[in-house]
């Protein structure tokens, strides 16, 4: 999947982290409000991909898992590059440090978005 996080604005993150907040007063006790908010931002991708016409219906297990070592990668790549923005000693702007953490966030729904989709199709084989 190609990095979509930096098409998801500050506001946009900002406005369904704020809907997950207002939804979990509905949602039960035991959903951890770490797992709804991740959630939120899988969907969020994959409602961008959809709009393209891509689907992981017709990929098989085999090519979806190479997609989440792919994914896994990118993520790595990113938190790496976090780690030396973070221990660099030119401080980086805070928009510099939110644009990275932004970045980060997007690969980490990328690699979950991967691995449902590994889930689905291996579901769906049953």
């Amino acid at each position: 999947m190609e990095d979509i996080m930096s098409d998801v604005t500050r506001e946009e993150f900002e406005k369904l982290k704020r809907t997950v907040s207002a939804l979990m007063g509905e949602a039960p006790p035991e959903m951890w409000p770490e797992v709804t908010l991740f959630a939120m931002g899988m969907k969020n991708m994959l409602d961008k991909h959809k709009a393209k016409g891509k689907s992981w219906k017709g990929h098989s297990l085999r090519s979806l898992t190479r997609r989440v070592v792919e994914e896994a990668v990118e993520l790595l790549r990113e938190v790496e590059e976090f780690d030396d923005m973070e221990g660099s000693v030119s401080c980086p702007s805070p928009g510099e440090l939110q644009r990275k953490i932004d970045k980060v966030m997007g690969e980490a729904f990328d690699v979950g978005n991967m691995a449902m989709m590994v889930f689905d199709r291996a579901r769906n084989h049953l």
